[in-house]
């Protein structure tokens, strides 16, 4: 037969485990809360930070391209990159180096008009190579598009303007990387341009075009 006094004496003791695991139980459940607090704590200034840069930092965007003198055969050709900066503070330390550029062959359509298959440009690498700049470009508020000058057709194996060019055999793009700082930040911004050419036009009027790919903005 059970003995009734050892049970009440085991009683307290029992009692005294409940309120532990009880204790144990409420302890941890207060740091998940705790833990859970602090991640959205942590996430929510993050956010807001990234909304504030997001909101006031500096973004440079590519325009375009321009001829920036005559289209002669047998000379280089001088071109001018268009950008702007299209947020609200200063971009420092702007830069536009490491560009590739190259020709390639083209068609006319049946209504005689130069036709594009397609254009042979590779993935956009060029902000891999790309160092800061000395450059500083204010928000487009205050003036632009800014104007960086570059030469294409002036080196080997392609050292001037060709036959081919001016008679809309061929055409060329143009790969290039913004590099610039805001906020202690690196951002980039890469770009891709073919010239399109038109059949009645002198190529002093052809126009740039951004490629299908190898464009944009971080």
């Amino acid at each position: 037969m059970p003995d009734s006094n050892e049970d009440h004496r085991d009683a307290p003791h029992k009692k005294h485990d409940c309120f532990e695991w009880v204790r144990l139980t409420i302890l941890f459940l207060t740091l998940i809360a705790v833990g859970f607090a602090a991640f959205f704590t942590g996430y929510i200034a993050y956010y807001a930070r990234e909304t504030m840069i997001g909101d006031q930092r500096a973004w440079i965007a590519p325009r375009g391209a321009e001829f920036a003198g005559p289209i002669e055969v047998g000379r280089a050709l001088r071109i001018n990159i268009l950008y702007e900066n299209v947020g609200k503070k200063p971009a420092l330390n702007v830069t536009t180096g490491n560009i590739i550029w190259a020709p390639f062959r083209i068609e006319e359509n049946v209504h005689g008009e130069a036709w594009l298959p397609a254009i042979p440009a590779p993935p956009n690498t060029t902000c891999v190579k790309t160092t800061v700049g000395q450059k500083t470009v204010y928000p487009a508020s205050a003036g632009g598009p800014y104007r960086d000058l570059i030469y294409v057709f002036n080196r080997e194996p392609y050292p001037s303007v060709s036959e081919e060019f001016i008679n809309r055999q061929e055409t060329f793009f143009i790969q290039g990387c913004f590099t610039y700082r805001t906020f202690d930040e690196i951002d980039e911004s890469p770009f891709c341009l073919y010239v399109q050419p038109t059949r009645d036009d002198p190529p002093e009027q052809w126009t740039f075009r951004f490629c299908p790919s190898g464009n944009y903005a971080n």
